[in-house]
């Protein structure tokens, strides 16, 4: 009769202890998940929050979204008071927050970006970040430099961003404007009064290709039509655009081109030359007769002609008689391409390399990086 007692109370007392163990257990999540939902700074994970809310007001707002190539505006006021996500005080300690969602239409896809705004923190967008780490200051102290790469006699020779009328450009040897994207490595060329980056893919495409090679009424053979908007390397360039992934042209915002033409008596060293005439709401390009110049440090880089241009210049080191969107005025069937750093006429039909030049939104969020060949900045997924 004990040892059943003795059983049961065995029995008895396994119970109590699972049935402790149990309440113990549930204690200990509630406080956990009570934690979690306490305000805290994970601005990171909030940024998260006004995206996937963002995404689902604008999935019931179709008539806000946006048309083209412009964008919408939504606060996190709004987001709240309709219930797609909770006040951002329910997330941060930090009551000071304030914060706004943007949506761009970039080609038919949409690219949604966070801007949060606290006391203690704000969302870094790219090209805030791009600028806060190289733009060289215009009074430079030359002592004070460790760019071991080139001469540091002269503070012209520094590689860095230089501000040229409101728009940042990367200029030198060996400037820290590599990004990576769709799993390219390219170069920063600049970023304009609005903030779009232009990017030039660091490698030329497989092989080279004719800028055009239409029947010109003109010689009375098919040398090309020097007409870009109509030219048979924008019809490829296009094709090519074509290829890319959607998440990769979610990220691609449209820009203009300049395509203007020059007269081969007047080969300044002048940007307004290449942009007296645009193609605007482009998605892909070349680079312009002026880019490759303007990318030099030399004193002595006034033409685009100029040999001395091929100096203290990254774009030196992978453009090889690679087009331009330039032709010249001169007559109907040159276009303008750079061999050995110098701005050449060429005739349309005949064949050179060729780099996409593509842009993006500066206000995305600066992800990784610090533009070194070997930490580029980060931007979109790694895939093609």
């Amino acid at each position: 009769m004990s040892e059943a007692l003795k059983k049961i109370d065995k029995k008895y007392l396994m119970i109590v202890a699972g049935i402790f163990i149990v309440l113990v257990l549930i204690i200990v999540i509630v406080a956990l998940a009570r934690s979690c939902d306490k305000p805290g700074e994970d601005y990171d994970k909030v940024e998260q929050k006004l995206v996937d809310a963002a995404k689902k007001y604008y999935k019931n707002n179709e008539d806000k979204v946006p048309s083209n190539s412009n964008f919408d505006t939504v606060s996190a006021t709004t987001l709240a008071e309709e219930g797609y996500m909770k006040g951002l005080s329910s997330y941060l300690k930090d009551t000071s927050c304030t914060a706004s969602v943007n949506i761009y239409n970039n080609g038919g896809q949409y690219l949604i970006i966070p801007d949060l705004k606290c006391s203690e923190y704000s969302t870094l967008h790219l090209s805030d970040k791009i600028i806060e780490d190289n733009l060289v200051e215009s009074n430079y102290d030359n002592s004070t430099s460790d760019d071991t790469s080139q001469s540091t006699s002269s503070k012209d020779y520094l590689s860095g961003l230089y501000d040229d009328n409101g728009t940042y450009v990367f200029k030198g040897k060996n400037p820290n404007n590599y990004l990576s994207f769709g799993g390219f490595v390219w170069r920063i060329i600049d970023i304009n009064s609005s903030g779009v980056i232009r990017v030039v893919k660091s490698e030329a495409e497989d092989r080279g290709y004719y800028w055009d090679t239409k029947y010109n009424v003109e010689v009375n053979k098919s040398y090309g039509i020097n007409d870009y908007k109509n030219s048979l390397i924008l019809e490829k360039l296009n094709s090519e655009y074509a290829k890319f992934k959607d998440e990769s042209k979610l990220h691609l915002t449209p820009f203009s081109v300049c395509i203007g033409k020059r007269d081969k008596s007047n080969l300044n060293l002048d940007r307004n030359i290449d942009c007296s005439d645009v193609l605007d709401g482009q998605y892909i390009s070349l680079i312009s007769s002026s880019d490759f110049a303007r990318a030099s440090l030399d004193e002595n880089c006034n033409s685009i002609v100029t040999g001395a241009c091929n100096n203290y210049n990254y774009m030196s080191l992978f453009l090889h008689e690679s087009w331009t969107t330039s032709a010249v005025n001169d007559n109907t069937y040159e276009a303008i391409s750079i061999n050995s750093g110098q701005a050449t006429a060429m005739q349309a039909r005949k064949s050179a390399n060729y780099n996409w030049v593509i842009a993006f939104n500066g206000f995305e969020k600066y992800i990784s990086g610090n533009g070194t060949e070997k930490d580029p900045y980060v931007l979109g997924s790694s895939k093609k």
